[in-house]
């Protein structure tokens, strides 16, 4: 419904891109969210880790800065 009023200003002829123009910045703004999202949750997650685990030193020599090493490791 938010999308067809953003668009209804808009003359017939220019109403596809316009449509499509807020398609392409609806998915670029989802991108760079998840982006940064992502970036936020791994420094979280690398800081509780070594916070967890920095005095007492890492289990098994992992290396705590490298999490999908540590997690991934076979």
């Amino acid at each position: 419904m938010l999308g067809m009023s953003a668009i209804h200003s808009f003359e017939a002829k220019q109403r596809g891109s316009a449509s499509s123009t807020m398609s392409f910045v609806r998915s670029l703004g989802m991108t760079i969210g998840i982006t940064v999202y992502g970036i936020i949750q791994r420094n979280d997650l690398e800081s509780s880790l070594v916070g967890a685990f920095g005095g007492v030193g890492a289990p098994q020599g992992m290396n705590l800065k490298e999490i999908r090493a540590t997690c991934c490791r076979r």
